[in-house]
């Protein structure tokens, strides 16, 4: 753009001896400005990328399941971070300390420095935080927490042997009742109360798994069974898909057969009903990989109900069981 080209923009009419610092300052700004929009453009450092990418894994396994924030800090059980402006070192000290009187526990020691700092970055994408420096509000390093697949430690650097370090666990205030988790299990008139599949002490359904015995496993892994049954499924659970020649398809739970006939659970109703099948009818029945049990009980039942049922379920045995906290779940 020439001088009086940029005077006629301006709406003003200058000196022809100003051209030439008008001229200049127009390449400045032009010069500027492409200087800027290459900026706003260029692609996120390879280093930022693998920070993302790190911080949307610790996310999904461990921010954005059932009962907690929703995929991609979508609502879930917790609040929704997708879209909300946030203070920096309210997020971050949130993620390490918790916040008092929610099911917001603290990740202090149970993730790294590294992968806090990456899970912020990643909420960062999705969420606008207040700028400030992450570096500040983090501590210099955190023990590495993640378990060996062999052992309850985990395998320490230095001279390469398996070393098993105790990371100190938070406490709860909140308790499960065993006697609320125990009407819950056995509750009348619920159409999906665990009793209605399975048995406790010789009380209950037949056609799941029996639960007498389940106070040896953790309350962790018992919450895992309750609300992700899909990850692990027994073959005793597991869902037949069976088509039958007249064009019926339905799942089921195969349960006994004879030369002529095979017994099944259909699970098309909800408890599933005993049905008696000839086998020169069915024309396919294949195993599926879910199992009979609905993955719905994260949203069915409050995290106080899970923690109530749980308990029940660890004291069954033993009227002296240790109680069960809500920390005791994660």
């Amino acid at each position: 753009m020439g001088g009086s080209s940029i005077a006629t923009a301006l709406g003003v009419k200058l000196p022809r001896r100003l051209f030439p610092w008008v001229v200049a300052l127009n390449l400045v700004f032009v010069t500027c400005a492409r200087a800027r929009l290459a900026d706003d453009q260029a692609p996120v450092s390879s280093i930022k990328a693998n920070m993302i990418k790190m911080g949307e894994g610790v996310f999904a396994q461990n921010c954005s399941v059932g009962y907690c924030h929703g995929k991609e800090g979508r609502a879930g059980r917790g609040p929704r971070l997708r879209g909300r402006n946030l203070q920096m070192d309210f997020v971050v000290g949130a993620i390490l300390d918790g916040i008092p009187n929610t099911t917001m526990k603290g990740w202090r020691g149970r993730l790294t420095t590294d992968e806090i700092r990456s899970v912020v970055t990643y909420i960062a994408t999705f969420a606008d935080l207040t700028p400030g420096n992450i570096e500040t509000l983090l501590p210099e390093e955190m023990p590495n927490h993640s378990p060996s697949p062999s052992s309850d430690g985990w395998a320490g650097e230095g001279d390469g042997r398996q070393q098993t370090i105790s990371i100190p666990r938070r406490s709860s205030p909140v308790f499960g009742d065993p006697a609320r988790g125990k009407e819950l299990f056995f509750r009348v008139g619920e159409r999906m109360n665990c009793a209605g599949c399975h048995t406790i002490n010789g009380r209950g359904g037949r056609l799941g798994p029996d639960l007498s015995g389940t106070s040896t496993k953790t309350a962790r892994a018992l919450l895992e069974d309750i609300v992700l049954p899909n990850e692990i499924v027994a073959d005793d659970g597991r869902l037949h898909e069976i088509t039958t020649l007249n064009g019926d398809r339905f799942e089921a739970i195969p349960v006994g057969e004879t030369s002529t006939r095979v017994t099944v659970f259909d699970a098309s109703s909800f408890p599933p009903v005993r049905r008696s099948l000839k086998k020169d009818i069915i024309q396919n029945m294949s195993p599926t990989d879910r199992s009979a049990m609905p993955a719905t009980y994260s949203e069915r039942y409050t995290i106080k109900e899970l923690l109530d049922l749980i308990a029940f379920l660890k004291s069954a045995e033993s009227a002296t069981s240790a109680p069960v906290n809500l920390a005791d779940l994660f």
